[in-house]
């Protein structure tokens, strides 16, 4: 393979995996430099592997997997090569590293971790009462090194300030300095960031009287996009950041369902309502304009399309539960049982394979809850969970349902009697390059 020339070499090399190219840059330097001078890498796209979905009173986050070749497989369990045994849940992903509670970063494909040094910079006293999360920012196509930013969350119109005047501020602010930690530095640093275009107007004016459960950051073409209230379009490069204001319409009540999400043509955002109908309304951020808008890709109402399917809510389906926390904490269970349901199939057909039939039935009442769990992103499909016992994914644009199978973890309600629920929820995708995060 040395005699061949680059471009040929780099002919072949293309046409593999995203898991044998990564193979692939460990086999021979010259390998490597081929792959990178040709940025083959960033012309993979990274396989949808599962959804990490972690439930209220889990100390771990358990992986909804996808059926996939053995080679292929990723374990969700972090905890077994992590050096803590503290409750490690998923606060954040992006493009195969995990952002873990704890300060801590994975890669499960690789099983490799490493630490954020703490503790971050602080912002100002009369910020205080601002809730602040950490967004992870990685592209294995343009580096190996990550960032994570904390940014600062508007509180809801029921909690007191400690400055009075911080309600008069402009939001957001024309600057504002932001805690980012750098893998390539190991520590962490302020950083300036001037705002583009106008404010949205006063703290009173941009805060919502319910509190706020928008929490979600994607990363799209070199920026993070981070929802709560309007949205963030952050870019770390430049330190330049815009608020973009949300679709008219989305804050109407606090019991809809909302989530920010990166799919096939760019950044997204799903809403569902919590009257009756469940009526389901699918924007795309469109940014050609000089002021990015909002276009509505898709409207349905969930509540005929669910009461009128058949599914057998028993069976288990093609996906599979890790169930990590029941296997971590078997001691509690007399009745353990170690031995993982086996897989009959290693792949997944994401056009045909368990399509829900559309029944023509008496439409009944439908009482079952809808989460969303996050977009495919590379297929138009937004993944929802029914009640916490089915997933399912929705096709936008055949408005068709795949059952993924049964997602409820094994003795949850011996961990979370009676408050059940779903915090957090990602599409995983996983990342081979081996050379980072590293063991520290």
């Amino acid at each position: 393979m040395e005699l061949l020339p680059e471009d040929l070499l780099a002919d072949i090399l293309r046409r593999l995996s995203a898991h044998d190219l990564a193979a692939a840059r460990c086999v021979h330097s010259s390998w490597r430099a081929v792959i990178d001078s040709h940025r083959l890498m960033q012309l993979v796209q990274l396989p949808l592997a599962g959804i990490f979905i972690s439930f209220n009173d889990h100390a771990f986050s358990e992986l909804l997997a996808r059926p996939v070749p053995p080679s292929a497989k990723v374990s969700g369990k972090v905890h077994q090569y992590m050096p803590t045994t503290d409750p490690i849940p998923v606060a954040d992903h992006c493009n195969g590293l995990l952002l873990l509670s704890c300060a801590y970063v994975a890669n499960p494909a690789t099983r490799r971790w490493a630490t954020l040094r703490f503790p971050p910079p602080s912002f100002p006293i009369s910020w205080t009462g601002f809730p602040r999360y950490d967004y992870i920012v990685f592209d294995p196509a343009m580096s190996p090194h990550y960032e994570v930013v904390t940014i600062p969350h508007l509180p809801n119109k029921g909690a007191k300030m400690v400055d009075a005047r911080v309600d008069g501020w402009e939001w957001p602010p024309s600057s504002m300095m932001l805690p980012v930690f750098s893998s390539a530095t190991n520590r962490w640093e302020e950083r300036s960031f001037e705002r583009q275009g106008e404010a949205l107007g006063t703290v009173a004016e941009v805060r919502q009287p319910w509190p706020g459960d928008e929490q979600y950051g994607v990363y799209w073409r070199g920026h993070l996009y981070v929802h709560h209230n309007f949205i963030w379009r952050i870019s770390l490069p430049s330190a330049k950041y815009r608020a973009i204001k949300p679709p008219d319409g989305i804050y109407t009540s606090d019991g809809q369902e909302r989530r920010l999400g990166r799919s096939e043509k760019g950044v997204y955002l799903a809403s569902i309502a919590s009257s009756p109908g469940r009526r389901l309304r699918v924007w795309i951020l469109d940014e050609s304009y000089a002021h990015p808008k909002w276009v509505l890709k898709h409207q349905a109402e969930l509540t005929h399309i669910l009461s009128h399917r058949s599914c057998n809510p028993e069976a288990r389906g093609s996906w599979v539960m890790e169930d990590v926390n029941y296997h971590f904490y078997s001691d509690r269970f007399p009745d353990y049982s170690g031995q993982a349901p086996p897989e009959d199939r290693f792949e997944w057909d994401f056009d045909n394979d368990d399509v829900l039939d559309m029944k023509d039935t008496t439409e009944g009442r439908y009482r079952e809850g809808i989460t969303i769990l996050g977009f495919h992103p590379h297929k138009e499909v937004l993944f929802l969970s029914e009640s916490m016992r089915r997933g399912l994914a929705y096709h936008l644009n055949a408005s068709k349902l795949q059952d993924l199978g049964n997602m409820y973890p094994t003795r949850y309600d011996d961990f979370a009697d009676p408050h059940r629920l779903i915090s957090l929820a990602f599409p995983y995708t996983p990342c081979w390059t081996v050379e980072f995060p590293s063991n520290n």
